[in-house]
């Protein structure tokens, strides 16, 4: 098996780095796992393509696409994966740290589940220094149909950000990122067509990554009144 870490950025190099360095430091064994970081640069001006290209020399698991213009997250995340080989996806935030054993977790899950194309698990919120936010930690919710998870996500009760695997056929069969999606629901928007097609995801009992807040983060200025309306325009859009 082997799986593609997927990674859009842009200007974000401070972070970007340790970034890097917890895919870097991920441990499959003793399972048979090839792994790769496509890390797709859209445009950054803080130096980031200089230093990808050399932490390329230093790290075989990295591959690097510098692509000269800014793209939203959609099309950066549909470019990255395009020039991925992995026939399992990851997707992980530049400013993020994967935990050392998520690739493993996330690989033992979906051969205990062969059947299965997708898989979610939880994860953790730090502050910008990297410490630990307590009371704030994020858990997968099991439901007990599609419809159930549908009608949480569509009225803002939950969503699901990078804390989840999934295959790269049912990723072709469902049609990419959205390109037309803006405020960061590209994924929830891919997310609501996997159920569609695939039905639930399987509920893993472990920690993916550390999802870092700072005052840059994308997710920034969204209040549940906003979260709310987009929602509200992905329940029209699969209204049917």
């Amino acid at each position: 098996m082997k799986v593609s870490i997927i990674t859009p950025t842009f200007n974000r190099l401070e972070f970007l780095k340790e970034c890097v360095e917890s895919v870097r430091l991920s441990i499959v064994k003793p399972l048979d796992i090839q792994y790769e970081h496509v890390v797709c640069n859209v445009g950054s001006t803080d130096g980031t393509g200089e230093w990808l290209k050399q932490a390329a020399t230093r790290d075989k698991h990295l591959k690097v696409i510098n692509h000269d213009i800014q793209l939203p997250p959609s099309q950066a995340r549909n470019l990255a994966i395009k020039q991925s080989t992995g026939d399992w996806l990851l997707p992980l935030d530049d400013d993020d740290l994967m935990l050392q054993r998520t690739i493993y977790n996330f690989v033992s899950l979906a051969t205990e589940h062969p059947d299965n194309q997708w898989f979610g698990c939880d994860f953790l919120h730090m502050t910008q220094e990297g410490r630990y936010i307590m009371g704030d930690d994020y858990y997968s919710w099991r439901f007990s149909s599609p419809a159930d998870m549908l009608q949480a996500i569509f009225s803002g009760g939950h969503f699901i950000q990078g804390n989840v695997m999934y295959s790269r056929r049912l990723f072709d069969q469902v049609g990419r990122y959205d390109e037309q999606m803006k405020d960061a629901a590209e994924d929830i928007d891919l997310y609501i067509r996997f159920i569609k097609q695939a039905g639930l995801p399987v509920v893993g009992t472990f920690i993916s990554h550390l999802h870092r807040f700072h005052q840059h983060n994308i997710s920034q200025g969204i209040t549940q009144a906003k979260h709310q309306a987009m929602m509200d325009i992905l329940a029209r859009k699969y209204q049917a």
